[in-house]
Parts: structure tokens; sequence; C-alpha cells
């Protein structure tokens, strides 16, 4: 039976994933260890996978709109896939056999399927136990025991409670699952994202770390930042931007050669992350002049899957308007010719969010809202002309499947989605 994955990733993404990541990071797994699996060394039981075979494929920046069920008009979600750990957690996970972690992400190469499923939905019951147990996971109560592998249907059918590797499905009694059993599901997802993540770190860690102290040594020579300066640029806009000084939540930085955003790589990445509430800010930071390329904020619950009636479009971009105007100029104090607004929408509704395309010459800065007002992104890019951009945003097939509902609901397949780009006035 098919089954809304969400409700499960919604509660686990407060402790390390995110709802939008898992089906993407079970694909992307399996392509680039098939791709590689050439380079097995002579034991087995290591994958030689490159930083370029493995890591650009997991950065959800550049890659979640196939599977985000909530998708920025004309950019994507994006998470981070090295999501923090919090102290409790990594100790457990760093318990675990190496053995049982490479077996993770083999099982994962082996599977038919690229996103998880069910053997029946949960019960509303286990819905909201769920994200409860969710949360004291993050504190320290683990299951005490795991949740059993089996590796054929009949195993899984004899089995009741289990996960059926092949297929990627969980099997669920007909009974309510109890605390144990969740928490044994959620304790997988937990181990599944971290096996993938110690896999391409640990693969990319040395060859990454002397590309990193060659590429931003060059940046601060010929005039950039330090990844220092680069941390107080992204707490300053931090507290421009969201109105906190992020003291109290969970905090880190890392150099990422190969993020490419809008034809930048090689960025300082800095983020501050609230678990418990379950809001993400992230931000990408250039190594050679310390410019702001891309803002994204995630908070799940504040974002809604579609937007108002078609009809109060034109009543709501004035206001949304002078709230990007006011971000443009007052945060980022970017001088602009032009505006554009862009959305899309179907015969009954807009979708989620709306941009902003503010344009000085070949240049850009994308300001996303949703129809509420919520500040989603902000990124810098290029502009060529109103008829190219059109064209390219048109053929985003990810926005137009996400606003069809799709490839989360499996429902308005045949919904006709049109694109509105218009400059303002």
């Amino acid at each position: 039976m098919k089954i809304d994955v969400k409700e499960l990733q919604d509660a686990v993404n407060s402790i390390q994933i995110t709802d939008r990541m898992q089906a993407e990071m079970v694909q992307n797994v399996k392509a680039a260890v098939k791709e590689h699996s050439e380079n097995v060394s002579a034991e087995g039981k290591k994958y030689k996978i490159s930083k370029r075979g493995l890591i650009r494929r997991f950065h959800p920046a550049r890659a979640a709109a196939v599977i985000a069920a909530v998708i920025a008009v004309s950019g994507f979600l994006s998470i981070p896939v090295r999501a923090i750990v919090n102290s409790l957690i990594q100790e457990r996970m760093e318990k675990e056999p190496a053995e049982e972690m490479e077996k993770i992400v083999e099982d994962m190469e082996g599977q038919r399927v690229s996103a998880d499923s069910f053997s029946r939905e949960f019960t509303e019951e286990e819905r909201r136990r769920i994200k409860e147990l969710a949360e004291q996971y993050q504190a320290g109560t683990f299951p005490a025991g795991e949740l059993f592998m089996a590796q054929s249907v009949e195993e899984a059918e004899n089995c009741g409670f289990c996960f059926l590797v092949t297929n990627a499905v969980f099997y669920l009694p007909e009974r309510v699952l109890t605390d144990e059993e969740l928490l044994e599901i959620i304790d997988f997802y937990v181990k599944r994202e971290y096996a993938v993540r110690q896999r391409s770190e640990e693969m990319s860690a040395e060859e990454s770390a002397i590309q990193k102290e060659q590429q931003i040594e060059e940046a601060v020579q010929t005039g950039g930042v330090t990844e220092e300066e680069a941390i107080a640029i992204a707490a300053d806009y931090l507290e421009k931007i969201f109105g906190i000084t992020g003291e109290g939540l969970e905090h880190n930085h890392y150099y990422e050669e190969e993020v490419v955003i809008n034809g930048e790589s090689g960025l300082y990445h800095v983020n501050w992350t609230n678990f418990l509430s379950r809001k993400y800010y992230y931000f990408y930071i250039s190594p050679d002049d310390g410019s702001l390329v891309e803002v994204i904020y995630n908070a799940d619950e504040s974002f809604p899957d579609r937007g108002p009636a078609p009809g109060e479009a034109e009543t709501r971009i004035p206001e949304m308007k002078q709230k990007a105007v006011s971000f443009i100029e007052e945060v980022l104090a970017f001088s602009y010719e032009d505006i554009y607004y862009v959305y899309y929408r179907t015969d009954d509704s807009l979708c989620s969010y709306i941009d902003f395309m503010f344009v000085q010459d070949d240049k850009t800065y994308v300001l996303e809202y949703t129809w509420d007002g919520i500040f989603r992104r902000v990124s810098k890019g290029t502009f060529t002309t109103y008829e190219q951009e059109y064209e390219r945003i048109k053929e985003n097939a990810a926005v137009i499947e996400a606003c069809q509902g799709g490839s989360a609901s499996g429902e308005r397949k045949d919904a006709e989605v049109t694109l509105f780009m218009e400059k303002a006035e």
C-alpha cells in the first residue's frame, strides 16, 4: 500500500535529516555506488568513490527538487547533507561497528526502488507519538533493539515488523506500533543518513582538505575573506534577516568546493539549526569577496503545500513587492533597474511561492516568499533576457510536478500549470 512518507520524515528531520532529503539520498547513493563500483578495493569493503561521484550527487541544494513536496517557484528547497548531529546521537553513531555502516550503504545499492514505502499507513496516534519520540530520541532515548532487516518478501511477511531491504518497504503489523518499534524506525533513518554521510566524508576528506586550503589561500591573497570572516558575515545577516543572534542554536560551518549556485562554486557554508522547532538557517558566502550568494530558511510546518486561490494573486502582489523591495534595499543594499515577479498557478490554486527578481544589467537577486509573506530564500545570480529567463523557468519540470502535487501525494497529475512572469510597475 502506498503511503505518504512525509509523516515519518517530518518527525525524524528534527534529528538530522529532512523529509525532502530521504528519497533523493537513497537514489543518489545507489547511482553513485553503482557508477563507481569498479573501484571497490581488494577487500571488497570500501568503495573508492570520488568527491565528484558522491558528494556532488548528494548536494540537496542543487538536486532535491526531484522529490521535494514543497518547492520554490524558481528554486529548489535546499538542505545540506552535513546536518548537525547532537552529542548524544553522535556518540551513539560512533559506537556502531564500521562493518554495519558499510552494510547499510551496500544494502541501498541493491535496492530496486529509489524511495521508501510502508505496508500500511500510520494511525493518527502513531503520527503523534513518533513526533514526540523523535524529540526524546534527540535527548537520548534510544531503542533497546534494532529494526530487523528482511532479505525477501517471504521473510518480511513472516516477521510482521521489519524493513524489506531489496524493496525498501517497512512491514508494519496491523496493530498500533509500540514506542520501541517507533524508536527503531527513527533509529534506522538516523543510522542510514549517518552511514551515507560518513562514507562520503571519509572518501573525500584528504583531497578536499588540500584543495580547500589552496583555494582559500588564493582567495584571501586576492582580497577575499577567511572562513572566520565568512562566519561573522553570515551572523550579521542572520540578525538582519531573522532578528536572531544564533545564541542557543546548534552551529556548523565549512568550505564546500562542490556546491555550485548560479554559476558560483567553492563557497563557505554557515548554518544555524534549532532542532526542537525544526528551523534551519543556511548561508552561502563567497570566499572571493565575502558577498552573500544564497540564504535559505526552512521550517517545514511554516510552509504551506499550496497557495491561495488564483484570484488573490493580483491583490497580494503589491504588498509582497514592497516587502521584497525593503529587503533588497535595506538588507542587501543592492541597486536594481527592473523587478519581475514569478509564480505558478493551477486552475484552482496558486503554487506555494512567489519570486521577485531584482535585475541590474546581467546581475540579479531572486527573493522568494510564501504567499503569506514568510521569507524562504534569496539567491544571487545572472540575468540574460526576459525571453530567455522565461523559457528557462518554464522548463523547470520538477517545479511543475510539485505544483501539480504529483511527487508528494500522487494526485493532480493532470492539472494544468501556468507560469506568470511579469515586470513589476
